[in-house]
């Protein structure tokens, strides 16, 4: 279920102070509740910020997640920050990522 990846700021843009530590922890902790009550089996994890662009980051790892199951997770975790961070409503933005895969052969 949902884990808390550490991030290192840039001496450039420090991160946000607005979630710590003990923040992230109960927000993951809560997320995890609020997924098993819905019955939503899914690997999600959550990085805190690193720039001033957010109060955090989250996804999954897992390939395949259709779009309505990532809207209800994603409502989940909107709710639960938005409780945490006494903030809202809160605005959630889709980011692109890349993906690599290992391949089992090799060229020389």
């Amino acid at each position: 279920m949902p884990q808390v990846i550490d991030c290192q700021p840039s001496d450039a843009e420090p991160a946000r102070s607005a979630v710590d530590a003990d923040m992230l922890q109960q927000i993951a902790r809560r997320v995890t509740e609020a997924m098993h009550a819905a019955d939503l089996e899914l690997d999600v994890f959550f990085l805190p910020s690193c720039t001033n662009r957010s109060y955090i980051t989250f996804g999954t790892t897992e390939d395949g997640v259709d779009d309505a199951l990532w809207d209800r997770v994603a409502a989940i975790v909107k709710g639960v920050v938005e409780e945490v961070l006494r903030a809202g409503p809160l605005k959630m933005r889709h980011v692109p990522y890349a993906q690599a895969r290992r391949t089992a052969h090799a060229t020389a």
